[in-house]
C-alpha cells in the first residue's frame, strides 16, 4: 500500500509539470503583454517645410497684448510732448515692440516697450537745439487720424500679404502717414505701402 501511494504522488507531480500548472510562464516564451505588433512601431513622418510667411506674424491680424494707444499713454507718462512716430515691429530677438517718439519744443524723447507687457526696453532724450529747433516738429494729433483698420483695408487693397511692421509718422507739412511693410505670399521681400493718415488715400511713390 505504501509503495502504491508513493507511485501515485510521483505520477501526480509529473503531470503538474507537463500541464503547466505553475503560475509562471514557461521559460523562453514571451507573455502576451510583451508582444509588440510590427504595425505599431513608430515610423518617421514628413514635416512640411514652413513657407516664408509661416515664419512671420501678421502684426495686424495677430496684434500684441497691448495696443498702440496703451504704449502712447505709457510714453506720455514719462515725458510731456506730442507724438511724431508710433511704430510696431519685431526686433532681431523676436520680441514685438512699440517705438514711440515724442517731441517738445526743445527735446525729442524716444522709448521702446515690449508690445505684450509694456515693459520698458530702452529710452533716450535728445536736445533739439540749433538747426533742429528751427525745423518743423513733424508731430500729429492721434485723434485727428483715420483708424488703423481703415488704413489697413486700403493698404491691402494695394498689396495683399502679411503685415510685418507698421508705423504712423508725422510729416514736415503738418500731415501724417501710415506706413505698412507687407510681405506677399511666397515672397522674401516686403512691399511698402503708404496711406495718408488723415484722408485715407494711397500715397503714390515720389
Amino acid at each position: 500500500m505504501r509503495i502504491f501511494n508513493g507511485l501515485a504522488l510521483f505520477a501526480s507531480a509529473n503531470l503538474a509539470m507537463v500541464s503547466g500548472g505553475s503560475d509562471a510562464d514557461p521559460i523562453g516564451e514571451p507573455t502576451a503583454s510583451s508582444e509588440v505588433p510590427a504595425s505599431s512601431a513608430a515610423s518617421p513622418t514628413d514635416t512640411p517645410t514652413p513657407t516664408n510667411n509661416d515664419t512671420h506674424r501678421d502684426l495686424v491680424d495677430q496684434p500684441p497684448g497691448k495696443s498702440w494707444q496703451d504704449a502712447l499713454e505709457a510714453a506720455r507718462g514719462e515725458f510731456t510732448g506730442d507724438p511724431s512716430k508710433i511704430e510696431l515691429e519685431t526686433n532681431d530677438g523676436g520680441t514685438i515692440e512699440y517705438k514711440i517718439e515724442l517731441k517738445s519744443a526743445d527735446t525729442e524723447y524716444t522709448v521702446e516697450y515690449d508690445a505684450e507687457t509694456l515693459e520698458k526696453l530702452s529710452e533716450e532724450k535728445e536736445s533739439l537745439g540749433g538747426e533742429a529747433a528751427e525745423e518743423p516738429k513733424q508731430t500729429f494729433d492721434p485723434d485727428s487720424l483715420i483708424g488703423l483698420k481703415e488704413a489697413v483695408a486700403t493698404a491691402r487693397g494695394e498689396q495683399a500679404g502679411t503685415i510685418t511692421s507698421w508705423k504712423i509718422e508725422g510729416q514736415g507739412d503738418g500731415r501724417a502717414k501710415y506706413e505698412f511693410d507687407i510681405l506677399p505670399e511666397g515672397s522674401t521681400q516686403d512691399i511698402e505701402v503708404e496711406i495718408d493718415a488723415k484722408d485715407g488715400t494711397v500715397i503714390a511713390d515720389s
